[in-house]
């Protein structure tokens, strides 16, 4: 899971280089919370049988990320 995370983190800092999103952001910090959001999400969607809430979680994450930047 860490390899993964660090992976997450990559792309979030190529984000912020290129300025896809705030440049205050802290990546580390951003992909820890995908994470925890991400196996949160599979465990209710595992439970409900639906991919409903994988589809939420990774809606609000991009939405969050890109368009509010309210992490930092």
């Amino acid at each position: 899971m860490q390899s993964w995370q660090v992976k997450i983190e990559k792309c979030l800092e190529l984000a912020r280089k290129s300025g896809e999103i705030n440049a205050k952001i802290n990546c580390k910090l951003l992909s820890e919370f995908f994470w925890l959001g991400w196996e949160g999400a599979v465990t209710r969607s595992k439970l409900l049988k639906k991919s409903e809430p994988l589809d939420t979680f990774i809606t609000v994450f991009i939405n969050m990320t890109i368009k509010y930047n309210v992490i930092s």
